[in-house]
């Protein structure tokens, strides 16, 4: 499972959603950090950025994250076809 944190007015948050779309990665959740449960969730990851995607395992523990929307297209492309495998 993939989770995207994201907030109302974080125009990087906005950049990545468009360009995931784009590349047809849309097999995540989204959760906004105006939620308090969502923001506290990406603080006690030892973050304080968003976008932030994560990838849970099975067993529902973080497996991998990746911070903000400038990494390549094929790491985003990487991260997403991990979650697959697990």
């Amino acid at each position: 499972m993939i989770t995207l944190f994201t907030g109302d007015t974080c125009v990087a948050c906005k950049a990545l959603k468009g360009r995931l779309e784009g590349m047809g990665l849309t097999g995540y959740q989204e959760a906004n950090v105006s939620n308090m449960t969502h923001k506290n969730t990406v603080i006690d990851l030892g973050f304080r950025g968003i976008p932030l995607l994560v990838r849970y395992n099975h067993e529902g523990e973080v497996a991998d994250t990746l911070l903000g929307n400038t990494a390549s297209d094929s790491a985003y492309h990487d991260f997403f076809i991990q979650s697959y495998g697990e």
